[in-house]
């Protein structure tokens, strides 16, 4: 360990939390994954004081990973912290290729909403097609259990970065659509 990492890695690369006061100074942290890669891409603070991570994992079940990514190479992975930054639940959700988290979101009915892309077909926790990558939003209670979830095709390269809740209690996806150029 180096610098102000006060944790060993549990593998490749993990999510390292790193909570800081009002004045830049490290209060916890927190070095969480598996034996393989695991990739943090977002953070919310939930209504309850802690924490939602999420992030996608090549993982198996080792370190904090209590279920394997062996869907696929790498699988959706979030992990629900309290407020001092333990570890309350972890959920991993994927099908039979490679499923990437990108954002996380509360909900107003204090759920949460899990957005990035996927090119799995039916298999796993997926119950839709995918052609090469699209949109695969997930709706979760607040125990992280899947409620819905959508897979969402543009027709070719589909990649989800961003979701926000509307006021009408929607949802507004955005990423990108990419076609190449065949003429």
């Amino acid at each position: 360990m180096n610098g102000d990492k006060t944790e060993a890695n549990l593998g490749g690369q993990d999510y390292w939390v790193v909570k800081l006061d009002p004045f830049g100074n490290i209060q916890w942290q927190n070095t969480i994954g598996g034996n393989y890669n695991d990739f943090l891409k977002s953070i919310i603070q939930s209504s309850d004081g802690g924490y939602l991570l999420g992030g996608y994992s090549e993982s198996d079940i080792s370190g904090d990973k209590t279920e394997d990514s062996s869907f696929s190479l790498s699988d959706y992975w979030v992990v629900k912290l309290d407020e001092a930054g333990n570890i309350l639940w972890e959920n991993t959700i994927g099908a039979a290729t490679n499923d990437f988290l990108n954002c996380v979101i509360q909900t107003t009915d204090g759920g949460y909403m899990l957005g990035g892309y996927s090119n799995s077909g039916i298999s796993g926790d997926k119950t839709e097609v995918s052609w090469l990558s699209d949109y695969w939003v997930l709706k979760l209670d607040e125990a992280g259990n899947i409620e819905w979830q959508n897979t969402i095709a543009g027709g070719h390269a589909d990649y989800l970065n961003s979701i926000i809740q509307t006021d009408d209690g929607g949802y507004l996806l955005g990423g990108v659509f990419f076609i190449r150029y065949l003429g």
